[in-house]
């Protein structure tokens, strides 16, 4: 628009310039020169202000920031620790070492939860579980889907690895509700099968506003 106005500024100019050039003079043996009557001052263009732009209304809070709260239900038999209750051990602990742990942190709502990928997760979990174990851990996927959780979108994985010799097969959700973010992770011990179990658990999990 400013280089519309400026353009058309300049075309007024020139218009306005060529309009008030003076005219040759009348020459005639007799009678006295006579001079072009001056014509009236055009009126400079004028460009009209700028109207201030209206600031655009904030949006009322949505949904996407509101945080939640996750009821969730182990598999039947599993107990939760006596100093950490989001933590269960599996019904007959400690011959089966099974276990689920819920971890519910903050979430940031505008990152997308597809923007993870399997290679990234990879390279992650090596790294935890080798700072963890404090030896070089290497994990396999099984199974990595985007999928839903009570409506909310959830990421789910299943992977194994072998460290001090024993096999454990791990499962994992990850689950987001507006600003808040529930993982649920069962680590399962070599002769158990709790995997069918725990995702019935999970789903079966309520998703209900923070009071």
């Amino acid at each position: 628009m400013k280089r519309f106005v400026l353009c058309l500024l300049a075309l007024l100019l020139s218009v306005c310039a060529f309009a008030c050039a003076p005219a040759e003079p009348a020459a005639t043996p007799t009678a006295e020169p006579t001079l072009a009557p001056t014509p009236e001052p055009t009126p400079e263009a004028t460009v009209a202000p700028t109207p201030e732009p209206t600031p655009e209304p904030t949006p009322e809070p949505t949904a996407a920031a509101t945080s939640f709260q996750f009821q969730y239900t182990p598999p039947e038999g599993f107990f939760a620790d006596s100093n950490n209750e989001t933590l269960y051990y599996a019904p007959n602990y400690p011959t089966d070492s099974s276990n689920i742990n819920m971890l519910v942190a903050a979430s940031d709502t505008a990152l997308a939860m597809k923007l993870y990928t399997s290679d990234m997760l990879k390279m992650t979990l090596d790294q935890s579980l080798s700072d963890a174990f404090n030896t070089t851990v290497a994990i396999e996927f099984d199974q990595f889907e985007y999928t839903e959780v009570a409506g909310q979108p959830a990421l789910h994985m299943v992977f194994h690895y072998t460290v001090a010799e024993i096999d454990i097969v791990t499962a994992q959700y990850v689950i987001n509700a507006g600003d808040s973010s529930c993982t649920l992770a069962l680590a399962q011990m070599p002769g158990s099968e709790w995997l069918d179990a725990f995702d019935a658990s999970v789903a079966a999990l309520a998703i209900v506003p923070a009071e």
